[in-house]
Parts: C-alpha cells; sequence; structure tokens
C-alpha cells in the first residue's frame, strides 16, 4: 500500500499511543496491534488472542471511514476473520475506538467520546454480554473503574454486585444503585423515593458487612428468575425482581446464595436500591433432597450456560440451535416428574418454547406435530388453564427456573 499522508498521521498518532518512536511501515504490524497497552481495559472480556504461530498468518488492514480523514486499522487472522480494530472516526489522526472480536464477532469495544485519547464508554457486546457503561482511569488507583451503568440486563447487574462484594470495591456496586433522577424519571411515590434513599444511606456499613464474609467467595452462577410487574402504586408500573441470588461455591463443596434485593428496571439498565446481603432467605433444596432432580438441574445449567447465545442464532437448520433445544427438551421431560407441582407450569412452558424452537430451525413436519400433540395433551389435560397461557410465546431464551 502507498502510504498516504493521513494515514502516515494517523499511523503516526498509532505509534505514539504505544509509546514507539519509530515509522517503518506503512502500517502497525499484527504484534503492534496486539501490544499489551492496548488489550481491553477490564478482565472480564473474552477475545480471541492467536498465539506465536498463529501470528505468522496475522495480516493488517487499512480502511477508510464515511467522514473525511476518518480511517483505521483491522487485524485478521489467517482465515480473513477480524481479531482486533482501531479507528480514528473524527478523521484528528488519533485512534477514539477500539473493537475486540471473539470466533470472528464484536464482543467488546471501547470508545473515547471527548477525542482525548483515552476510552471513557466501554461496551460488552453479542456473546460478550450487553453491558454498557461509561468511566475512565481512577487516578487514586490507577484501576480504571465504570462509574454508571447506561444499559445492563439483571443478570449481569447480579454478576457486577457479587463481584463488587467478593473484591470489596464498594464503587463498583455504587455503580448500579439507582440514582434521585431515575427514581423522578419513573415517577416512583415519595414514600418509595424515601425508603430507597434510607436503604442507600446505609448500604456502604451493609457492604463492609457482606465484603468480609464473602472475601475471595467465586462466582458460580445467577439463578433464573422472571421479573415482576408491579402495579400497586397507581398508574405507575415498575419492572423489578424482588432479589436475585446468585450462586457462589463454598469450602466443603457445597453452595451458598448471596442475594442482591429489590432491583429496578430503568430504561437499558437495572438498578440496585440496597447493597446485597446473605440475610434474605436463600433459595430452598430440591424437594425431599432428590439427588437426581439436582442433578439434572446442574447438567440444565450447565448446557444453558454453554449455550447462552444460540437461541439468537435461529436463522433456519442449524445443528447447532438443533443439539442444544433437542438436548434441552429431553432433560425437561426428565425434570417433570420429579419436581414439585407448583413448578410444572413453569417447566411446561420451558418444553413449549424449546420444541417451538426446534420447529423453527428445522421446519420439519415432525417437529411441528410433536409441539401439536404436546399441545392437544396439555389441554386435554385442564391443570394448567388455558393452552395460551403456557405457550404464550412462541421463542424465547430458555429460563432454567427461579430456585434451586
Amino acid at each position: 500500500m502507498t502510504k498516504t499522508p493521513a494515514f502516515g498521521k494517523l499511523l503516526a498518532g498509532f505509534l505514539l499511543l504505544l509509546g514507539s518512536v519509530t515509522q517503518a511501515s506503512a502500517q502497525p504490524t499484527p504484534s503492534e496491534m496486539l501490544n499489551p497497552k492496548l488489550a481491553p481495559k477490564f478482565d472480564d472480556v473474552s477475545i480471541t488472542t492467536p498465539t506465536d504461530a498463529e501470528l505468522r498468518g496475522c495480516t493488517v488492514e487499512v480502511f477508510k471511514g464515511s467522514v473525511p480523514k476518518a480511517a483505521g486499522y483491522i487485524l485478521r487472522d489467517a482465515k480473513g476473520q477480524p481479531l482486533r480494530r482501531y479507528f480514528d472516526s473524527n478523521g484528528d489522526n488519533k485512534v477514539d475506538m477500539w473493537s475486540y472480536y471473539k470466533d470472528g464477532v464484536e464482543v467488546y469495544r471501547e470508545i473515547d467520546t471527548t477525542f482525548k485519547g483515552l476510552p471513557n464508554n466501554f461496551r460488552w457486546l453479542n456473546g460478550g454480554g450487553m453491558k454498557w457503561g461509561v468511566g475512565g482511569l481512577d487516578p487514586k488507583t490507577d484501576k480504571w473503574v465504570i462509574s454508571r451503568w447506561l444499559m445492563i440486563s439483571a443478570n449481569e447487574a447480579a454478576y457486577e454486585a457479587f463481584q463488587a462484594v467478593s473484591t470489596g470495591k464498594y464503587e463498583r456496586l455504587e455503580a448500579l444503585f439507582i440514582s434521585d433522577a431515575d427514581m423522578q424519571a419513573l415517577k416512583l411515590p415519595a414514600a418509595k423515593q424515601k425508603a430507597i434513599a434510607d436503604s442507600l444511606a446505609q448500604a456502604k456499613e451493609k457492604f463492609r458487612f457482606e465484603a468480609n464474609k464473602l472475601a475471595g467467595a467465586k462466582f458460580d452462577g445467577v439463578e433464573s428468575a422472571v421479573p415482576q410487574c408491579d402495579t400497586s402504586n397507581g398508574d405507575v408500573e415498575i419492572i423489578k425482581h424482588a432479589s436475585r441470588a446468585v450462586r457462589y461455591p463454598t469450602a466443603d463443596k457445597k453452595f451458598a446464595w448471596l442475594q442482591t434485593g429489590e432491583m429496578i428496571q430503568v430504561g437499558m439498565a437495572w438498578r440496585l436500591v440496597d447493597a446485597p446481603s446473605k440475610d434474605v432467605v436463600e433459595p430452598p433444596p430440591p424437594p425431599g433432597g432428590n439427588d437426581k432432580l439436582t442433578e439434572l438441574l446442574k447438567k440444565l445449567a450447565v448446557l444453558d450456560d454453554k449455550n447462552k447465545n444460540v437461541h439468537a442464532d435461529i436463522v433456519g437448520k442449524s445443528k447447532v440451535v438443533d443439539d442444544y433445544y433437542r438436548t434441552r427438551i429431553e432433560l425437561v421431560k426428565e425434570i417433570i416428574p420429579l419436581d414439585k407441582e407448583t413448578e410444572l407450569e413453569s417447566w411446561y412452558k420451558q418444553l413449549f418454547d424449546n420444541m417451538t424452537a426446534v420447529a423453527q430451525n428445522d421446519g420439519a413436519a415432525a417437529s411441528l406435530d410433536a409441539l401439536t400433540k404436546l399441545k392437544d395433551a396439555v389441554a386435554a389435560s385442564k391443570k394448567f388453564g388455558p393452552i395460551s397461557a403456557i405457550s404464550s410465546r412462541s421463542t424465547s431464551a430458555p429460563r432454567t427456573r427461579r430456585k434451586r
């Protein structure tokens, strides 16, 4: 490639970012694109990084943006899949967007919206999650922190809360708290706002108490739960979880739970109204200490975790989708006769969801016939009321269950 003045300036800015004073090529080398100084700022990012042997097959491409002088570099592996993408979006010859990929799909991005050379927006994408936080480098600790979440799911908020407690980092928990502006935007009743404010005033002391007990605990998973719509406050509707239970292993190779307490949805983010606690009642064990049920639930949780993004890829005749849902269907069928009667409606809903996903994926008459037979059988039993209450959604992300 011929090095134009515009790309030459961008390269100079890129090398300056790395602390390099040389400019020996028309674009960065693959090893420069993987410089540790350009690594993601947070450690919960899983990305593809080539080995030394694989690096020899990597290439760097330049590309132009839609804005005059906007340009960037893409690092690709030997198969042509992207690994890293660094972009100057406004044409000022400084990188302001850093993108990271896993298996060719972008899963994490850092953005500098101030164009000062350091990122202040951090997004987890696709298989990486759906978090979007704003923050920066803490001058006191020289660590990167999120000060506020613009977007975060309930599961991810529960994960963040647990990590805050287990590492003793209160500022990580603070980023999850509901604000006065949030409560006003939701039009929460004055009494509710005051109760939340009182809880948050004592949150730091409560956090320290829990952090001492859970120091070093390792995250295992977030128990599945369905949000509630609270309509008890007149015309104000609040989407919330009474609590989310975060599971972690104990020293005796069993499990314990940390409860987030109430969580409220504000726009695209879930907010906490208090510090997490172990004092809330923990999910009970399976009825009668059923070892078989426990084993099946564990298998189901492992299966769901490994395939947490499969439901987004139902595009027709996908073997991965088919294998996942057919395996899940068989596990749910084994669970149904073992669990409490009060849980059966939830399991049948999941069975409908999973069988619908199979039928949508393969389009086979046999899959549609099996779904129809299940619907007719459940309708005939009249055990769960109208069939529409059970199969109200054609496809969805699978839910494991609300309790262990």
